[in-house]
């Protein structure tokens, strides 16, 4: 009797599985003795979660993921279909983890991480999720401000085109992300900005994501509440439409420099 569709089609799944492992553990130079034993065993039992994170818990495959070049997107979209099959957990979080994986696997004297933030990236473009697609973007933004920010300039890189604060909230308005769920992608681009008036524009869009949560501040009246954004509207008008930046400092007096520091913290705004 020929195999129902649907047995072909589990077939070709755990095929296309075994060939992610088979290719993990003869890209890299050192996994553990029982590792393709463990993933295989995850196969045969149908547990996509517990592969994902027996590949994740194995450091030289991940390490041999992030070495690849031509094989590197077939990788990357064998881990997506995978966390595609998962069940009975978050595959967002498997997501987080994966990614975190990635990146602790990028050596600490590493200055080019132009091939992780590439990994990274394929897989964002793989979800379909836009929380998931959001925590990919903050991931990526800061490895790169804290090993290569160059790849942060608005020169056509991967994420430079990102590190603009009004194309960034238009894309996040379109995927209907909410506020406090921008905040950390607004926090990481004003860490990484490669110039102070980003950074500033950034800090006030940080700033804004906490309106709904001060609103609701019972020692907060709304008197105290307009004043805070009449404030910050205020300073975005005169700091930023008018191009002043801290770029600027020499034309300025002490006290303003002081205030031009002081407005580019997010605590500044928090603590009003």
């Amino acid at each position: 009797m020929p195999p129902s569709a649907s047995s072909a089609l589990v077939n070709v799944a755990e095929d296309a599985e075994l060939r992610l492992v088979r290719l993990l553990a003869d890209s890299s130079e050192s996994t553990g003795p029982n590792f393709v034993q463990d993933c295989e065993s995850c196969i045969v039992h149908g547990d996509a979660a517990q592969l994902m994170r027996t590949i994740m818990a194995e450091q030289g495959a991940i390490a041999a993921l992030i070495s690849m070049e031509e094989e590197a997107v077939s990788a990357v979209s064998l881990l997506a279909a995978l966390l595609d099959r998962v069940k009975n957990t978050n595959s967002s979080q498997l997501v987080e983890e994966l990614a975190n994986s990635v990146i602790h696997a990028v050596p600490s004297d590493a200055t080019d991480v132009s091939r992780p933030i590439s990994l990274l990236a394929m897989l964002y473009n793989m979800r379909s999720d836009p929380l998931e697609k959001v925590g990919l973007l903050v991931k990526m933004i800061g490895l790169a401000a804290a090993r290569q920010p160059s790849l942060l300039e608005t020169n056509g890189t991967v994420l430079g085109k990102w590190m603009d604060s009004s194309r960034l909230p238009a894309m996040l308005d379109e995927w209907n992300v909410q506020p406090a769920d921008r905040r950390d992608l607004y926090r990481a681009a004003a860490e990484g900005a490669w110039s102070p008036l980003v950074k500033q524009q950034f800090t006030l869009l940080v700033v804004q994501t906490y309106k709904d949560s001060v609103r609701n501040r019972e020692h907060l009246n709304d008197t105290r509440f307009l004043f805070l954004l009449s404030l910050m509207l205020l300073c975005s008008r005169i700091l930023i439409r008018r191009g002043l930046s801290l770029l600027r400092k020499q034309q300025l007096g002490r006290s303003e420099i002081q205030f031009l520091s002081l407005f580019n913290r997010e605590t500044f705004w928090l603590s009003l």
